[in-house]
C-alpha cells in the first residue's frame, strides 16, 4: 500500500498550525481523510472538492468551502511506524469483514432452514386437514344413508298415519336444523370476506403511506441540491494557479439544477408503475436527455459472479452496442474507483488519471476525453454506478450537472431496494 505526505493547512481564526502528515493509504483520497483525522481535523466541511495534477506527481486539493489548499504527494515511507500501524488496522478491518460475512452466512442459513421447516409443517398440516375433510365427508354421507334406510324402513313398518306423520315431522326439524346450520355458516363466510375486506384496506392504504413517503424522500433530494449530500472528487488537469475557484464557477455553462430536478421529479414518477429492465431503461434516458454528453452507461457490481466484476445493464453512444457484452474488473478504472469509495468522480482529462482503465476504449475503438461517475448507494453499500463520457462543449463538468445524477443515482438506488424487497439483497 502507498504512502502519501500530506500538506494540511490550518483552519481560517483557528489556533491550528499548518502540519505535514505522512500515512499510509489505498488513495490520495483516503490518505488525505486520514491525514486530517490523524491531527484531529475531522474534515467535515469536505463534501466537494477540487483536484489538480502537478507536473511533479504532486496533487493539489482546494476546499472550496473554507477555502483551504491541501498538497498531496506519493513518498517511500512504507517502514515508518505509522505505515505499520495503518497496514495493522488494515489488516484488522479485513478480518472483521470476513468474520462479519461469515455471520452473515451462518444466519441466511438457519433462516433457510426455518423456513424449510415451516414449508414441511404447513404442508403436513394441509395434509392432516384434507385427510380429516375426507373422512368427515365419508362420514357424513354413511350417516346420511343410515338415515334414510332407517326412515325407508320406518315407513314400511309403520301401518298407521300417526306413525308417518311423526316421520314426517322429524324430517321437517331436520331440515330446519341443517338450513339454520346453512345460514351460520354463511353469516361466518360473511364475517370472514369482511375481515378479509378490512385487512386489504389496511394493506391499501399502508401502501399510499410508504409512496407518499418515498415521494417527500424525493423531494427532499431536491430541495438539497445544493451539492452537499454526496463527496464528490473533481480532477481538473492543468488548470492555471492565478485561476480561483469563483473565477472557475463563473466560466461554466448556466445550469439550473433546482429547475432540472423539478422536472425529473415529475418524469420519474413512472419508475413505480415499471418493470426492473424499464425503470433502467428510463433513468438512462433521463440523463442522456438532461446532461450533455456524447455516451452514457448504467453499471452495476455482479454479485453472483465470484469475481464481483462490474457489467453494463444500459448503453448509450456510438459504441453502445460493442460494450454492452464488456466486462470491468472489480476495482480497475475510475468506475471501479468510484463503486469501491462510493465517491462521485469528475474528471476532464482521463488520460491523464492514473485510475483510468482504458482496456474498454482500446477494444470498443472510442476516444475518450472526459468522464463524471455517480455510484448507486443503498445505506451504506455501492452497487453500481452511473457513468457519462465526453461531456459536450467543455471537458469541466459543473456542480449542477453532478447533483442532477446524483438524483438519478438515487432513482436507481430505489429501483434496486424495490427489487431486494422480495429477495436477499446479496443475490441482487
Amino acid at each position: 500500500m502507498p504512502n502519501y505526505e500530506v500538506y494540511i493547512p490550518a483552519k481560517p481564526n483557528s489556533d491550528q498550525k499548518n502540519m505535514t502528515v505522512v500515512v499510509e493509504a489505498p488513495t490520495w483520497l483516503l490518505a488525505l481523510r486520514s491525514g486530517m483525522q490523524k491531527i484531529g481535523d475531522q474534515g467535515d466541511s469536505l463534501s466537494s472538492i477540487l483536484c489538480e495534477n502537478q507536473p511533479d506527481g504532486s496533487i493539489i486539493i482546494k476546499d472550496p468551502v473554507s477555502r483551504r489548499i491541501f498538497t498531496i504527494r506519493e513518498t517511500d515511507g512504507a517502514d515508518s511506524p505509522d505505515a505499520q500501524q495503518l497496514q495493522q488496522e488494515a489488516e484488522q478491518e479485513a478480518q472483521n469483514a470476513r468474520d462479519e460475512a461469515e455471520r452473515l452466512a451462518r444466519e441466511e442459513e438457519d433462516l433457510r432452514r426455518q423456513l424449510e421447516e415451516q414449508k414441511r409443517a404447513q404442508e403436513e398440516r394441509e395434509r392432516k386437514e384434507r385427510e380429516e375433510a375426507e373422512r368427515r365427508a365419508k362420514e357424513e354421507a354413511e350417516r346420511l344413508a343410515r338415515e334414510e334406510e332407517e326412515r325407508k324402513a320406518r315407513e314400511a313398518e309403520e301401518a298407521e298415519l300417526r306413525a308417518m306423520e311423526e316421520t314426517e315431522r322429524q324430517l321437517k326439524e331436520e331440515a330446519q336444523r341443517r338450513a339454520d346450520e346453512a345460514a351460520r355458516q354463511k353469516e361466518e363466510e360473511e364475517a370472514r370476506r369482511k375481515a378479509e375486506d378490512e385487512e386489504r384496506q389496511r394493506l391499501e392504504e399502508e401502501l399510499k403511506a410508504r409512496e407518499q413517503a418515498r415521494e417527500e424522500a424525493s423531494q427532499k433530494a431536491a430541495d438539497l441540491a445544493d451539492g452537499k449530500a454526496r463527496e464528490v472528487a473533481t480532477t481538473y488537469d492543468e488548470k492555471p494557479e492565478s485561476v480561483s475557484i469563483s473565477q472557475q464557477e463563473e466560466e461554466e455553462v448556466p445550469f439550473d439544477p433546482n429547475e432540472v430536478l423539478a422536472d425529473l421529479f415529475e418524469r420519474t414518477m413512472d419508475l413505480y408503475t415499471m418493470n426492473y429492465e424499464e425503470s433502467f431503461e428510463l433513468i438512462m434516458n433521463l440523463a442522456m436527455d438532461v446532461i450533455q454528453a456524447e455516451s452514457g452507461a448504467i453499471i452495476l457490481s455482479d454479485y453472483e459472479s465470484a469475481l464481483r466484476e462490474l457489467y453494463f445493464i444500459e448503453t448509450r453512444g456510438p459504441v453502445a452496442d460493442q460494450i454492452k457484452t464488456m466486462r470491468i474488473p472489480r476495482g480497475k478504472g475510475i468506475v471501479g474507483f468510484s463503486v469501491n469509495t462510493g465517491v462521485s468522480v469528475a474528471i476532464n482529462d482521463v488520460n491523464k488519471n492514473p485510475n483510468w482503465y482504458q482496456e474498454i476504449a482500446k477494444k470498443s475503438d472510442y476516444p475518450t476525453r472526459s468522464l463524471l461517475c455517480v455510484p448507486i448507494n443503498i445505506e451504506d453499500r455501492t452497487f453500481g454506478a452511473i457513468e457519462l463520457l465526453n461531456k459536450k462543449g467543455s471537458d469541466r463538468w459543473s456542480n449542477g450537472e453532478i447533483n442532477v445524477v446524483n438524483f438519478l443515482a438515487d432513482k436507481a438506488a430505489e429501483v434496486l431496494a424495490t427489487k431486494a424487497a422480495s429477495v436477499n439483497i446479496e443475490n441482487i
